[in-house]
């Protein structure tokens, strides 16, 4: 008789399966699909909406079409008749504001020659012109002392560095706040500038930081947390905010890593990014979500009402600015 084979053991059915054990980075991750996944309560009417709109907006486009067609042939019909002086006429013109102007005798030979040229000849003559005014005004440019923060710029910095940090989306430049005119071509002032928006940034994520990291043990709910974060600041609380400082308080929870506290939060946000595809609507969905999590895990509802509007002025035009400094750079790499 010949040996059988034993049979393969099998798993008790009451044997537990292990589970796989998740970085944070992974967690949160899934978290993100998860959220994403979940349909809006606005998707389905948005949707709705959408295909009632595409019938009226055909309409509207054979509308446009036929009033297109009706008006077109009348444009070609009637041609403009341009009105061409003639050249006696502008010179006669020209030195009546030559005189008007009180312009040199030999400034008034230049505008005749002027009148007379091409018009090719007239943009170059221009150009130089431009280039001589522009070499005249650097010439008699009085030397300016060397630059330094002055206490009106400081309290900008101050300010600013806490709303380039909680934006969603180069501020200083942009806003022009109490630079001296010939920024652009002062190194020093630009070193100056550096030093000091660097130094406030750090302040301003120990700040943060700081703040939440109390607030995680005290069980602080967002709004007294997002209150004590932008004190002495120009930012308002809203729920943009709410949501952003939410994040915030996730990442330092769940990554434990202290000393990379803010190197995580970049990376979590670059997760979110990717995840929502870059879409701004899904990535205002995952940021909601998280404000929404936040509230039930932290603190007493004592009653507290969040601005349900947009940001506050100031966080508007931060992130006005931020993204249009992203898109002249990508503009620029391409």
């Amino acid at each position: 008789m010949s040996d059988q084979p034993s049979p393969r053991s099998s798993p008790s059915p009451h044997q537990p399966i292990p589970t796989p054990v998740l970085s944070p980075s992974e967690a949160a991750r899934l978290e993100l699909q998860a959220i994403l996944r979940a349909p809006s309560p606005d998707e389905e009417d948005v949707e709705q909406d959408g295909n009632v709109n595409m019938g009226s907006q055909a309409g509207s486009n054979d509308q446009v079409s036929q009033t297109q067609s009706e008006h077109g042939n009348g444009a070609t019909a009637t041609s403009s008749q341009p009105l061409v002086l003639s050249l006696r006429n502008e010179l006669a013109h020209a030195k009546r504001r030559a005189v008007h102007y009180k312009l040199a005798p030999y400034q008034k030979d230049l505008t005749n020659d002027f009148v007379k040229m091409m018009s090719l000849a007239r943009e170059v003559e221009l150009f130089v012109a431009l280039c001589a005014l522009d070499t005249k005004v650097q010439s008699i440019v009085i030397a300016a002392p060397p630059f330094s923060i002055s206490a009106p710029l400081l309290e900008n910095i101050k300010s600013y560095s806490m709303a380039v940090l909680l934006s969603s989306k180069t501020i200083i430049k942009q806003r022009n706040l109490h630079l001296p005119n010939n920024f652009l071509v002062d190194h020093h002032a630009q070193k100056e500038l550096r030093t000091s928006v660097g130094y406030e940034l750090t302040q301003a994520r120990s700040a943060i930081k700081k703040e939440i990291t109390p607030a995680i043990k005290a069980k602080t709910n967002i709004f007294e947390l997002a209150s004590k974060i932008v004190e002495d600041t120009q930012c308002l609380v809203t729920v943009p905010l709410c949501a952003r400082i939410a994040l915030l308080r996730k990442v330092h929870v769940e990554y434990t890593s202290g000393n990379t506290y803010w190197n995580n939060v970049d990376a979590h946000l670059q997760m979110v990014r990717e995840e929502a595809k870059h879409n701004p609507k899904q990535i205002d969905k995952v940021l909601r979500s998280y404000l929404q999590t936040d509230r039930k895990s932290y603190g007493v509802d004592t009653g507290y009402v969040i601005n349900e509007g947009d940001d506050d002025d100031l966080l508007i035009s931060v992130d006005s600015i931020i993204l249009g400094c992203i898109g002249s750079s990508a503009a620029t790499a391409v």
